[in-house]
């Protein structure tokens, strides 16, 4: 009997680094798991995708791309593009688990037609994997939404949505009872704007009815990566707030990074040290816990199936992790009846007399 294959649907078109890097990243995870095939949604005569057709290879063609410069009414036209047709595969079953690295709205959009979000689910959020120190060793922690809703398209129902489906996550991914806080200007009740105080209140009663989750109320933004006194596993907010927090970090890393540079170059002596510091391997270190590539995309979460979404600038490795993260999400992440007894009770909790 041959190996149940996990089956990925990849958006071939859409990352900024182009097809070839893509290409190579999909024929290393060939040559790492034995049990994945992939469809390949782009141009019929690109011949980085061509050469990688075979027994666990199949080529899906597409004459569309979804351009980060496209309008709205654009992207809506453009059913035959590699970003809609990737999440079509995935919507009828045909693959377990998507991948684009399009932009947001565009993919968001493909899988709005595409597929189905599970009962007592409203917005499908983001949910990304944070560098963070936990018990004085390099973790994560997980941030949501980071892009699939606005702040003002969300609510505090939704936001508690995205708690019991992040802590469905965690603990797929390992974590036992996972920790939930609501992101916040401090951790104070009084704190924070009127959607983060209901939704404290929403989460606070839900607690005391059989939550998946420890809540721990509200947490700051320092929560998600440094060792406090909350380290929460999951941090939520909308969209808008959390792709703040998300760029402001790409930021510190990148000055991080600069700023270590120039110290050990400033004179012979910090260069001495730079040298035995990299001998030692203390910036390989620092380089694996800060780099954001290690970390795969997005994941989509409250879905039928999943879908990853990648970083459009993402590197070679940064689409290896994104690979890797849609080979882990195949046949693992999606309704069940646990998390949709849960949802159906939050949905239950009236908001009405908590405004």
């Amino acid at each position: 009997m041959g190996l149940e294959r996990k089956t990925i649907a990849v958006d071939m078109m859409t990352a900024e680094k182009g097809v070839e890097p893509l290409a190579r990243a999909v024929k290393s995870c060939l040559n790492k798991y034995d049990d994945i095939s992939f469809f390949l949604i782009g141009e019929e005569d690109n011949s980085s995708i061509k050469s990688l057709e075979g027994d666990r290879v199949k080529f899906v063609k597409s004459t569309q791309i979804v351009k980060s410069t496209d309008t709205l009414r654009t992207i809506l036209r453009k059913e035959d593009s590699s970003t809609y047709l990737t999440a079509k595969i995935v919507g009828e079953n045909i693959a377990g688990v998507g991948l684009s690295f399009g932009n947001t709205i565009g993919v968001g959009i493909a899988i709005s037609k595409n597929i189905r979000s599970m009962k007592y689910v409203d917005k499908s959020p983001f949910a990304i994997c944070m560098p963070a120190i936990r018990n004085r060793l390099p973790s994560y922690s997980i941030l949501l939404d980071v892009g699939s809703t606005a702040y003002d398209d969300c609510n505090s129902q939704i936001l508690l949505q995205f708690g019991i489906l992040a802590s469905d996550y965690a603990r797929k991914k390992g974590k036992i009872n996972p920790q939930v806080g609501l992101l916040s200007n401090g951790k104070e009740i009084t704190k924070g704007t009127r959607m983060l105080r209901e939704a404290n209140k929403l989460y606070s009663e839900h607690s005391q009815n059989g939550s998946s989750f420890r809540y721990l109320g509200f947490v700051e933004s320092k929560d998600i990566f440094c060792e406090t006194e909350s380290q929460p596993d999951i941090v939520v907010t909308d969209g808008f707030s959390g792709n703040l927090v998300l760029k402001a970090s790409e930021g510190l890393v990148g000055l991080t990074k600069f700023t270590l540079d120039g110290a050990f170059r400033s004179n012979p002596l910090t260069r001495l040290a730079g040298g035995v510091a990299y001998g030692s391997g203390v910036f390989a270190k620092i380089r694996k816990t800060l780099n954001p590539d290690s970390y795969g995309g997005a994941c989509f979460l409250g879905l039928e199936h999943p879908f990853i979404k990648g970083h459009g600038s993402a590197s070679e490795d940064a689409m290896r992790s994104a690979l890797d993260s849609a080979y882990n999400a195949a046949g693992l992440y999606g309704p069940s009846a646990e998390l949709e007894q849960e949802l159906k009770r939050a949905s239950e909790i009236s908001i009405n007399s908590r405004i």
